[in-house]
């Protein structure tokens, strides 16, 4: 399980329980972007649309936790992204 309600880049979904991740991924050093957080479970996939849409039960461990936010590197999501997170 991940602890991403500690975390400073975790953001709500309206009306969803699960969580989005606004790291910039896109940004982040190669050791750190290839460790993204992936699902740790077969049964799980359903429901783990990292970094949009996802239950962190299903995933194992991540490099980007952090207590606040370092600068640039929030993730400005755009429309489609919002889109995304709250269909997914």
């Amino acid at each position: 399980m991940l602890p991403c309600y500690q975390c400073d880049y975790k953001r709500t979904i309206p009306g969803n329980a699960h969580i989005r991740c606004l790291f910039a991924w896109s940004k982040a050093p190669p050791e750190i972007a290839d460790q993204m957080p992936r699902c740790n479970s077969r049964r799980g996939h359903r429901w783990f649309t990292f970094p949009y849409n996802y239950d962190p039960v299903w995933a194992d461990a991540c490099p980007a936790l952090a207590e606040e936010a370092a600068p640039g590197m929030v993730h400005k999501p755009t429309a489609r992204e919002n889109l995304l997170s709250l269909l997914a």
